[in-house]
């Protein structure tokens, strides 16, 4: 920023804006750029995964983190078990989401998204009317959620609310 600052006429895109520290993996992560413009989001973390397998995909903090290899595998795990256990059409019923901002919100979504599914967020957080009218129309076959919101959601639900963890430990059984 500093050099715009002294360069106020310049266009912003004549700066660098990734710190030297991180130019490497940005280098690294460029000679994926081809295949991110014909590829679909699951075929492009796919390369990810293959390519940076054990480098943190998500960190939310000193204690929680996760490797592409380790996100891959339980989003898969994810999509295998919803395959296996939703019967409904794919492109017509999203998977509802609640979730606290965890890592586990992140295997969530893209464990959906791996299974064909659409997913929806929902939120305790909006009001009670805005939250019952999303339920209603959305008409989720199963809403994954964590523990923060699992008895709030069955109260204001009538259909199939799961934890995350408890879906796919019933899936490997």
């Amino acid at each position: 920023l500093s050099a715009y600052i002294h360069q106020p006429e310049s266009a912003l895109s004549e700066f660098s804006w990734v710190p030297l520290s991180q130019m490497d993996m940005f280098q690294d992560a460029i000679g994926l750029e081809k295949s991110f413009e014909t590829e679909n989001i699951v075929a492009c973390f796919d390369l990810i995964v293959q390519k940076f397998p054990d480098k943190i995909a998500v960190y939310l903090n000193q204690s929680e983190m996760i490797s592409y290899r380790l996100l891959d595998e339980r989003s898969s795990a994810l999509a295998f078990a919803l395959l296996s256990e939703i019967k409904v059409n794919a492109e017509t019923m999203p998977i509802g989401i609640c979730m606290a901002r965890s890592i586990d919100s992140i295997v969530a979504m893209l464990g959906v998204i791996k299974s064909g599914f659409a997913y929806v967020p929902i939120s305790l957080e909006s009001s009670e009317n805005r939250t019952h009218y999303v339920l209603s129309q959305c008409q989720c076959p199963l809403i994954l959620t964590d523990e923060a919101y699992v008895q709030q959601l069955k109260c204001q639900y009538n259909g199939r609310v799961a934890l995350l963890d408890d879906f796919l430990e019933q899936q490997d059984k």
